[in-house]
């Protein structure tokens, strides 16, 4: 969890540490016992020849053992922290020599002390601590008639002993680890800063410019060559996204553009469409409309008499006014049907009202005078997402297919509306009692420039285009053959809530 929160320096400062460590107590695990046998080795010596210069002084300057004995205890005081003893050739030890070595060997020690062998030694554990025991021969030093002859000199070293000298090379390797792992640190740090903090900070600034959108930032070439190299491979990849950018770039204008232009072309080809409907319909108000002006012309013509009165003038002009309406009527539903959509005209409307201006477009006509059009629309406004233009022209095409569809139904032709909605969507039935249509028919019946219909009579693109009129709005459409004799059309049309 600490290298999680910690930066590459600091992994690299401990790693370094670390491995300094281990190395530096395989050192002192190793190098301790070399130092500590190097000393003991030269205490030995030293207090060796101590001890054998001791012994040719007693044996130089003393003519007994009792005088040999008081010597001793002079050297004894002149070397403080030594106990000196003087040993028989029996094992037996002179004078106060017990109590001496007692103080410095131990109680238990005297015994084995004295019986050491002449230029033997002998390390002592005493409470933790170890001294050192060395036996100095007299034997060489004195002539074989001198009193002196045949004793041993007991060394025996307390202060400054061979335990204590065991604390210098683990407190100088100590303080050796502890200034090289400082030394370490501070040039680790200061490396490490300038060849891969830095340079790595400043290239994660970089990053945080190009994934903000500006791909001309690039990376600095600084640090140790695995950062420059890094830095470079950076540089590379920044480059070869600042050339796709441009390529998608120049592919997605070039997509818009194109997809600018089929938007033109489906709705000329839209239009074009309701042209042709509209030119179906011409002949039926052409038809709708000769009734009125018969009308008018009639009542004009009666006008003409000197012995209308003016009761029959008004009545004569309250119908031909009436007929005259009727022609307006006509005219300016076809007219608003037949205008091109445009850009700000709202892409919801009231499906109900869209429904009921439809069929008044439809009534005058001569080919839906055998049609007989029932509705289940319910009272309710229901908002459908689709212009109200695009809805009507979706209608149309499906009402003139099933005039022509019923035609010569048994009984006459027969449109059934029926309207069922949810929160989020909007299903509209539209039934006829038609022949129906193949399967294969249903399989192609939204495909462009197919029809069921005689060549010469129809374009083949009105129900591709209703369908793309009702995929556009998020809705769809599709045909089923009903259960009767017929078939029905099924609009989904998103919904739109009131605000």
């Amino acid at each position: 969890m600490i290298f999680g929160r910690t930066g590459i320096r600091v992994h690299i400062l401990l790693t370094v540490v670390g491995v300094l460590v281990a190395g530096f107590a395989v050192i002192h695990s190793v190098s301790t016992p070399l130092f500590e046998n190097a000393l003991t080795e030269q205490r030995l010596a030293q207090d060796k020849w101590l001890a054998n210069s001791i012994a040719r002084d007693l044996v130089a300057r003393s003519t007994s053992r009792a005088q040999a004995l008081e010597f001793l205890s002079t050297w004894e005081n002149a070397l403080e922290g030594v106990c000196l003893a003087l040993v028989g050739d029996k094992g037996q030890i002179l004078g106060q020599g017990s109590r001496r070595l007692a103080l410095c060997a131990g109680r238990a020690q005297v015994e084995q002390v004295a019986a050491l062998k002449n230029d033997s030694h002998r390390l002592i554990d005493r409470a933790g601590t170890q001294v050192l025991a060395v036996v100095a021969s007299m034997r060489n030093a004195a002539s074989s008639h001198s009193k002196l002859a045949g004793l041993s000199l007991v060394y025996v070293s307390t202060i400054q002993g061979v335990g204590q000298l065991r604390v210098i090379p683990g407190v100088f390797i100590l303080l050796f680890m502890l200034l090289t792992v400082a030394l370490v640190a501070l040039l680790g740090y200061t490396v490490l800063t300038q060849l891969i903090v830095r340079p790595v900070g400043r290239l994660l600034n970089t990053m945080d410019r190009v994934t903000s959108g500006d791909l001309e930032a690039r990376a600095e070439l600084s640090g140790g060559r695995e950062i420059r190299s890094l830095n470079q491979a950076f540089n590379r990849l920044v480059e070869t996204l600042a050339v796709d950018e441009a390529r998608i770039q120049a592919q997605i204008n070039e997509l818009q553009h194109i997809n600018q232009k089929l938007e033109q072309t489906t709705d000329n080809l839209v239009q074009s469409e309701k042209m042709a409907s509209v030119g179906r319909l011409a002949a039926g108000v052409a038809h709708e409309i000769g009734n009125p002006v018969s009308i008018v012309q009639g009542y004009m013509e009666m006008m003409k008499r000197k012995d209308v009165s003016i009761e029959e003038m008004n009545e004569w002009v309250s119908q031909s006014s009436a007929a005259i309406d009727r022609v307006d009527v006509i005219i300016r539903d076809l007219l608003d049907f037949s205008r091109p959509s445009v850009d700000n005209e709202p892409h919801h409307c009231d499906l109900n009202a869209a429904i009921e201006q439809t069929l008044s477009l439809l009534r005058p006509q001569e080919s839906f005078q055998h049609l007989e059009v029932t509705t289940s629309l319910g009272d309710e406004q229901l908002l459908g997402a689709i212009s109200e233009k695009r809805f009507q022209q979706v209608l149309v095409n499906i009402l003139l297919n099933a005039a022509a569809a019923t035609l010569e139904s048994a009984g006459g032709g027969t449109v059934h509306f029926e309207m069922k909605a949810s929160d989020t969507l909007i299903e509209l039935s539209i039934s006829d009692n038609g022949p129906g249509l193949t399967d294969e028919a249903q399989r192609h019946l939204f495909e462009p420039f197919f029809s069921t219909k005689e060549p010469g009579q129809g374009t083949g693109l009105g129900l591709s285009i209703c369908y793309s009129i009702m995929t556009a709005c998020g809705g769809n459409i599709r045909v089923v053959n009903s259960t009767d004799p017929g078939c029905t059309f099924v609009l989904l049309i998103p919904r739109v809530q009131e605000a």
